[in-house]
């Protein structure tokens, strides 16, 4: 038996944790050579919902690049959203971020399992995205 526990937070992504962290939005490379956001960055006035997913069991994960995983898994992806690996890839954790209409409204967090699959960790989105795991 699995037992799933979702923790759900709310907050506007905007507001910086830390008075003197840098404000510039990051960006990284999409796979068309053109920048893409790194920041989530909801509508004006909208919060963000975060969520972190813990496992009873080690999780097994599922086989192939994470971010046709999250293509295929997670819930409001649509089809005109860019969905991109966010910062550098490291070997047992993927950032996985969710551009649409060039806002990056949603990040993913992918583990490695002990099967060498990846599984979903937690999420942030944008409460108006329709992403939820």
């Amino acid at each position: 038996m699995v037992l799933l526990v979702v923790l759900v937070a709310c907050g506007n992504p905007q507001e910086s944790a830390s008075p003197n962290e840098d404000t510039e939005p990051n960006e990284t490379t999409a796979p068309e050579g053109r920048s893409a956001p790194t920041e989530i960055e909801c509508s004006p006035g909208e919060s963000a919902v975060a969520s972190s997913i813990d496992y009873f069991a080690e999780p097994t994960g599922e086989k192939g690049d994470p971010e046709d995983i999250a293509r295929r898994t997670v819930n409001g992806i649509e089809g005109g959203d860019e969905v991109l690996t966010v910062g550098g890839p490291q070997e047992d954790a993927r950032e996985i971020g969710v551009v649409r209409d060039g806002k990056m409204i949603a990040k993913l967090s992918y583990m490695l399992a002990q099967n060498g699959g990846w599984y979903l960790d937690g999420y942030t989105a944008c409460e108006s995205s329709g992403i939820t795991a």
